[in-house]
């Protein structure tokens, strides 16, 4: 995880969610940062908002009714820190069980003690911490645009550094990590979600903050409509987004039986052992790194013949294997996570997973090896399971102006697609 970055170096872009459902778009918020931040010219984003808008007593009651919730139950605590954490989407209260008291019972009352609350409750044991995160819906919710979380990253230290911007936390700290430390991402989500969203602003980040000449990025997009607005991009590797199963078959295989082969061979040359020791040695490398997103990848492998897809399964292994230290990276997504689909060679190799909303317990368990996906809130309410510990994070946004702003300034000679609010579910 990144540093915490101090909270007058981050903007806040912050947005209701009537006004983000209206621009087509789920946005999210920091909350504990109320600086203003100097927006783009034109921005349909404003630049101030402040946690101050949210009723001080609303908290205050909700412990109350929480305490009292696990008392009836027969949940002893032994602490319960104040304030709770306001976060852009829920509302974190902290919780230390008293001794004796087990994690266990605590999950098997989690829908008992919702319906007594009225609301949905998710249950998270924190990393390192000796506290038990009890999260409840905020409302109304709020968000951050991605903008303000592309001015706080800090400058890349090497050609190999990909930071990406995952969201925020209930404490309103920025998450970001360096996609070549991951190296590759398993991303899950039903409609509405923001799994598709995540991937946009990850393309948005990389195009902003590196030249065509410094990243490749392949793109397979079966739907042909959610990243057609990224058509134009110099940074694209081939002739722009893929939406053919089968050439998207092809650009892998290019990958596995040329591309990587080329890359071990300058690797060797230069007596490096990965992409990134080579780029520090080498500043005219003649390789950059590139990015790999397979969108709806169930769908992708759905509409293949056995034999075409056992080589799409053996070209995503083969690559999710090799390619961690010749500077390929993946980011595999899908709306319909099983057991068929997403094997365990795949999470082997996909350490670094993030699920948005789904709709089983069961799916859940696939993505992130224990329960939670289920009760997230959607558009953008995400669980982040990077290094073995998981993080609930409010994903990033922008409005359709901004981001046609921010790329056709950048690159003039792009022309974006015109797209209604239904590209941004």
């Amino acid at each position: 995880m990144a540093p915490p970055v101090p909270a007058d170096l981050i903007p806040a872009t912050i947005v209701d969610e009537k006004r983000c459902r209206e621009d087509g778009h789920h946005s999210s918020q920091s909350t504990n940062i109320s600086q203003a931040a100097p927006t783009l010219p034109g921005s349909t984003l404003p630049a101030t908002s402040s946690i101050g808008e949210f009723p001080a007593s609303l908290p205050l009651q909700q412990r109350t009714n929480l305490v009292d919730a696990l008392t009836q139950f027969g949940i002893q605590l032994s602490e319960c820190p104040e304030p709770p954490h306001i976060g852009p989407s829920i509302i974190r209260y902290r919780i230390r069980l008293a001794p004796g008291t087990r994690l266990d019972s605590l999950r098997r009352c989690q829908e008992d003690i919702s319906r007594t609350l009225g609301q949905d409750l998710a249950v998270i044991a924190l990393p390192n911490e000796p506290y038990i995160a009890l999260d409840i819906p905020r409302r109304p919710r709020q968000f951050v645009s991605l903008v303000s979380a592309i001015d706080a990253l800090p400058a890349p230290s090497s050609r190999a550094e990909l930071l990406i911007p995952f969201g925020v936390t209930p404490d309103g700290l920025p998450v970001s990590h360096d996609l070549s430390t991951l190296p590759h991402v398993l991303v899950a989500g039903s409609t509405n979600g923001g799994k598709t969203m995540f991937i946009r602003c990850m393309i948005v980040a990389f195009a902003l903050r590196w030249a065509p000449s410094a990243i490749e990025i392949l793109v397979v997009d079966l739907k042909s409509v959610d990243f057609t607005a990224f058509g134009g991009l110099p940074h694209l590797r081939g002739a722009g987004i893929i939406s053919d199963p089968y050439d998207a078959i092809e650009a892998l295989r290019e990958l596995v039986d040329e591309e990587l082969p080329r890359r071990t061979r300058l690797l060797q040359d230069a007596g490096c052992t990965n992409f990134r020791e080579l780029t520090t040695r080498n500043n005219n490398c003649p390789a950059a790194p590139i990015v790999v997103i397979i969108d709806e990848f169930a769908e992708l492998i759905s509409v293949l013949s056995r034999q075409d897809r056992r080589q799409l399964e053996r070209s995503i292994l083969r690559l999710s294997q090799r390619a961690r230290a010749l500077g390929v990276h993946l980011v595999l997504a899908t709306q319909r996570p099983s057991t068929d689909l997403i094997t365990g060679s795949i999470k082997a190799n996909f350490p670094c997973r993030v699920s948005f909303r789904l709709p089983q317990r069961l799916d859940s368990m696939v993505v992130l090896d224990q329960a939670g996906a289920e009760k997230l809130l959607g558009s953008g309410d995400m669980l982040l399971l990077h290094e073995g510990q998981l993080c609930r994070l409010q994903g990033y946004c922008m409005s359709i102006a901004d981001e046609t702003q921010l790329l056709t300034r950048k690159y003039p000679a792009l022309v974006p697609a015109q797209f209604t609010a239904d590209h941004y579910s």
